[in-house]
């Protein structure tokens, strides 16, 4: 590793080790916790591929594994590569509802992690330092810790979708329109892009014979990723929920559409057929065959026995007959 103060360029760096947390160290500080086979995390926000092959030339990092880091977009894994496991994580970004990636490489003596956005998690272990204290202890242990906090943030970014699912479902039952459903689709497609995120998660704690095979004392591995299973088959749970939520509310906004269509249908028919003794009457004295009409045309009087009060008896009878069958 490089002395140069300035090789980890313009990522931001964090090193924890004993009880000391060094934000933005010096590769020299890294390769001397190295050479003196002191337990520490290395935390590295926006990797350089230069920097991450230089992690990996002094830590023995696997080339596959490496390869896997510089490309990132990788799936939820746990591989053990002779001493060390590559751990592929996810947290959340609360504000963009975005999985944040996290790779991490975990072996006895280290803990060092890779991601590309910030994380609320990573940030909140470097502050509590409650990591740190677990530093030399057993991998599958700090493991555990490491993803259990990765995972807090979606606990609570469940319920900010169920709220926005509240207030839509709430708002559409007032007055639905396509903002409402565009809200809808929104927060589904949120909550299936991360309950995929978080399903492979819980694929890759199931299979604890992985996490017997890694580095240190793993007596404890099975209780350990069971518990990690368990959590995120809840949250796969609680976002599947959600998505059940939305298509049930889908259904309503359509419901509510088609409510809507039939009110403005069945007024329609209601003018419609208010009209009709209207439009028989103006017809019938609208005709030139006069055999039929001359007689009814003669004076004021039958003008307005058949002209005006034949068309007013006309709709008061027919919304009568409207009002009596609750059409109106």
């Amino acid at each position: 590793m490089s002395d140069n103060p300035d090789a980890f360029g313009a990522t931001r760096t964090w090193v924890e080790y004993g009880e000391r947390t060094v934000d933005e160290p010096v590769p020299a500080d890294v390769a001397a916790l190295v050479a003196a086979g002191t337990p520490f995390w290395l935390d590295i926000e926006r990797p350089s591929d230069a920097l991450i092959d230089r992690m990996a030339s002094a830590l023995g990092l696997h080339p596959l594994a490496v390869e896997d880091s510089k490309e990132f977009a990788q799936r939820s894994k746990l591989v053990v590569y002779g001493d060390v496991a590559m751990i592929v994580g996810f947290g959340l970004d609360m504000e963009r509802g975005a999985p944040v990636e996290v790779h991490g490489y975990l072996a006895a003596e280290f803990l060092i992690t890779f991601r590309r956005a910030p994380s609320v998690a990573i940030d909140r272990l470097h502050r509590t330092g409650s990591l740190r204290d677990m530093l030399g202890g057993e991998p599958i242990r700090i493991l555990h810790h490491l993803a259990t906090a990765l995972h807090e943030e979606f606990a609570q970014y469940i319920d900010v979708l169920e709220a926005r699912l509240r207030d839509v479902e709430r708002a559409m039952l007032d007055d639905s329109s396509d903002e409402h459903l565009s809200e809808i689709v929104d927060i589904q497609r949120i909550a299936d892009d991360l309950r995929r995120t978080v399903a492979g998660g819980r694929d890759v704690a199931a299979r604890s014979k992985v996490a017997v095979s890694m580095p240190g004392d793993t007596a404890d591995a099975a209780i350990y990723t069971g518990d990690l299973t368990d959590e995120l088959s809840l949250i796969v749970d609680d976002l599947a929920s959600v998505g059940e939520r939305c298509i049930a509310a889908l259904g309503l906004n359509a419901s509510l559409a088609s409510n809507r269509q039939a009110i403005a249908s069945r007024q329609l028919a209601t003018v419609a057929t208010v009209f009709l003794p209207v439009t028989f009457v103006v017809g019938f004295f609208g005709m030139n065959f006069e055999v039929l009409i001359n007689d009814f045309e003669q004076g004021w009087s039958r003008f307005l026995i058949f002209g005006v009060l034949l068309n007013m008896a006309g709709v008061v009878g027919t919304l009568w007959l409207l009002r009596r069958r609750g059409l109106r």
